[in-house]
């Protein structure tokens, strides 16, 4: 009888961890959705700032620039 006891406790154990890393992982998920969220208009405005600043800056600077 002990045994099923200790099996039965570690079921519940593990069913706990499982249930906080689903809780983790749903937490996670929002906060890489925010990241995704914040990051990508960043990386847009990145990428106009650096169009820009290489169109025009380089053009000046460097004559036979590859870019």
């Amino acid at each position: 009888m002990k045994d099923a006891k200790t099996i039965k406790s570690a079921g519940k154990r593990l069913k706990g961890i499982a249930k906080i890393i689903k809780g983790v992982a749903k937490r996670t998920s929002i906060i890489a959705k925010w990241i995704a969220m914040i990051a990508k208009p960043i990386a847009e405005s990145d990428k106009c700032l650096t169009t820009v600043a290489t169109s025009t800056y380089c053009d000046r600077s460097f004559p036979d620039h590859p870019l």
